[in-house]
């Protein structure tokens, strides 16, 4: 995802405001893409929508039936990272107030990450919850062994 390779240049290159008026609104325009999907996606009784349908690049294609093409890790990770780098760069910034707001509600509705059972191997992306930029974990038997960041 070129997006998240400039974030990081601005994140950790030391947040030069004139690099970041620069790349803000090719973030502006990705998060309102993400947005705009997001709320056309079909909302499900939990207050969450499904979304997609998309591909995920390293696993299959689109399925005959659609039943993989949904809630895809990999969709998901791309449109919270740039939805939150978007409302980063705004708040930066400070502009486009309303949009942040229309941006929190779309992630807001966004899908948790997938995950599979306590007895099954599944990767989780889950730099939230550590504050890092990225980190691959292995789930297994209800414990986390990080993988790499």
């Amino acid at each position: 995802m070129v997006l998240q390779n400039i974030w990081w240049e601005y994140e950790y290159g030391g947040k030069n405001p004139e690099f970041l008026r620069t790349i803000y609104p090719i973030f502006r325009d990705g998060a309102v893409f993400y947005k705009n999907f997001i709320n056309s996606c079909e909302r499900l009784s939990d207050g969450k929508v499904k979304f997609g349908p998309s591909v995920s690049p390293e696993h299959f294609g689109f399925s005959n039936d659609l039943s993989k093409n949904w809630n895809d890790i990999h969709a998901l990770a791309y449109a919270r990272f740039t939805i939150e780098s978007a409302i980063k760069g705004a708040v930066s910034l400070d502009v486009d107030h309303e949009l942040v707001k229309e941006f929190n509600n779309a992630l807001q509705i966004l899908p948790d990450y997938p995950t599979h059972g306590e007895d099954e191997i599944g990767w989780q992306l889950l730099w939230r919850e550590l504050n890092l930029p990225c980190a691959i974990f292995l789930y297994r038997q209800s414990q986390y062994f990080l993988l790499s960041r």
